[in-house]
């Protein structure tokens, strides 16, 4: 059994699938077909045969098992989860989700602020999540705009997203669990690891992903606004000036 290792960042790797005969897929381990239509497929070190030619299924028998040639034997040896296509799609739409969340973020504080487009990129451009956080929960507190309950729920759900966690961490993985390994960056230190299955990842990813859709919902903004917002960006490089430029 391949034991877990904490690394600072997971790699995008791929395992390879046969197409020959069709078999379930694995949501971790690994899918493999021969030629014959015996399907293969490795979960947490159990091998699962399924014969795809017909309806009909058998019990796997230890015969089976013994029977199976070293080479496949070998490569029915778990992975990580971290290493299966599942996490990374997870991996890939959590932090698509929060890259729009940041968007709806800035975007909010331009009108909470209501400043120009221009400012608005300048004062947020060099603002982490967490102080950006704060400020635009402060401003819509203080507000009486007609939209300040639903902001104030769809804004403050984001906050049981695990986002610094699951970006900074270390993580380690088995073939049924991926593993977070948090250190508090104020303070005493502190390390604490968060633990996932396969199952309650997906489930939190979509949990973020609903939270981004109710805040936008919540913002009551349309695509044209948010592309004009965007290129306001763009339109800074062309001033003379800018926040980042050399005295």
């Amino acid at each position: 059994m391949r034991r877990k290792g904490y690394k600072a960042s997971s790699r995008q790797n791929d395992y390879p699938h046969s197409h020959k005969a069709p078999v379930q897929s694995c949501f971790f381990g690994l899918a493999l077909a021969d030629d014959s239509g015996l399907g293969l497929c490795g979960v947490g070190g159990v091998a699962i045969i399924r014969r795809s030619t017909s309806s009909r299924r058998r019990a796997t028998s230890e015969s089976d098992i013994l029977s199976l040639s070293g080479s496949v034997m070998q490569n029915l040896l778990p992975i990580p989860y971290t290493s299966s296509i599942a996490y990374q799609q997870m991996l890939e739409v959590f932090h698509s989700n929060w890259s729009a969340i940041d968007l709806y973020t800035d975007f909010a504080i331009y009108q909470f602020l209501k400043v120009t487009p221009e400012q608005a990129h300048l004062i947020t451009s060099g603002m982490m999540f967490g102080r950006k956080r704060r400020l635009l929960s402060d401003l819509i507190k203080h507000s009486s705009d007609h939209r300040r309950e639903k902001l104030l729920a769809a804004f403050g759900a984001l906050g049981r997203s695990k986002r610094e966690i699951i970006t900074h961490s270390y993580v380690a993985s088995s073939a049924i669990s991926v593993n977070f390994l948090e250190r508090n960056i104020s303070g005493s230190f502190k390390a604490t690891t968060h633990d996932f299955s396969p199952q309650t990842f997906h489930e939190h990813v979509q949990m973020v992903a609903k939270a981004a859709e109710v805040f936008r919902d919540a913002l009551e903004i349309s695509q044209d606004e948010l592309n004009s917002f965007v290129n306001a960006a763009l339109s800074l490089n062309k001033s003379p000036t800018t926040s980042g430029d050399d005295a």
